[in-house]
């Protein structure tokens, strides 16, 4: 038998909560009485989160979590926003649509790392 934990009053961070999976599991969360810190490359891909559950249970920040500053900054907005985090959804990836050989060796490393 398997348990679920509760998701009430606990706050996750998510990344990549910009786009499709991401964005589902915030809503997720935050459906369950949970609270989100909702990252993402771009802040504006953030907008329809914030229009739709505002700032009381949503905190925000944007930036590449390859860079440790941007993982800093999500657990700030965190701690400010809500006094702490409890988990990490670690979603942010980049992918390519196409044949391998339609990019570049850059582009390829880029979806790797």
């Amino acid at each position: 038998m398997s348990r679920q934990r509760s998701l009430q009053d606990t706050v996750v961070v998510v990344t990549g909560a910009g786009g499709g999976i991401g964005g589902e599991i915030a809503r997720l969360v935050l459906e369950n009485g949970g609270r989100v810190v909702a990252g993402d490359l771009r802040p504006d891909s953030l907008a329809s989160l914030r229009e739709e559950w505002g700032e009381d249970r949503l905190a925000t920040a944007h930036g590449d979590v390859r860079d440790e500053s941007t993982s800093t900054a999500l657990l700030t907005a965190g701690l400010d926003a809500f006094g702490r985090v409890d988990s990490v959804v670690a979603n942010a990836a980049i992918g390519f649509y196409g044949g391998l050989l339609d990019y570049s060796a850059d582009e390829v490393s880029l979806m790797s790392t």
